[in-house]
Order: C-alpha cells, then sequence, then structure tokens
C-alpha cells in the first residue's frame, strides 16, 4: 500500500501513525513511521483479500492526535 500526497501539516512533526481497518471496523494493523516523507509504503501482504481502511495520523510527542484535521482517511482494496 503506498499513501502519497500527505499533506506537509501532516508530514512533519514527530512521524505519523498509519491504523488498518478490515470491513467490518476491527483493527488489523498499526505502525508509527518516523521521518515521514510526501509518500509512504505499508506491507499489507499479509492481508487476506479484501476491502480495508487506512487512518494517517499525525504523531505529537509520540502520542496520535486527531486536533486540527491531522487525520486522513481512505479505503483500499487488497486484490
Amino acid at each position: 500500500l503506498t499513501i502519497s500526497g500527505l499533506s506537509p501539516s501532516l508530514s512533519k512533526g514527530n512521524g505519523v501513525e498509519i491504523n488498518i481497518y478490515n470491513i467490518l471496523g476491527e483493527f488489523i494493523y498499526q505502525a508509527e513511521i518516523k521521518n515521514t516523507k510526501s509518500e509512504m509504503s505499508v506491507d499489507v501482504s499479509s492481508l487476506a483479500k479484501g476491502m480495508y481502511f487506512v487512518e494517517v495520523r499525525m504523531m505529537e510527542d509520540g502520542i496520535s492526535t486527531s486536533l486540527n484535521n491531522r487525520v486522513v482517511r481512505a479505503k483500499f482494496l487488497k486484490e
């Protein structure tokens, strides 16, 4: 999974937290990425085929935050 087009306000600072949920909303995967760029890759090869939701949150002082609209959510299809 490649996440691209992150705005500088989201990707700067203390990194990002990536959460992946299945179609039922069940938590599947989490990663914290420091030194983020405008494009990141996440290995989803271990996930079963299907629809998933990804959430990217800005980290501030090691704590994820949803303040100031610093959360990006999207869905993706694993084939």
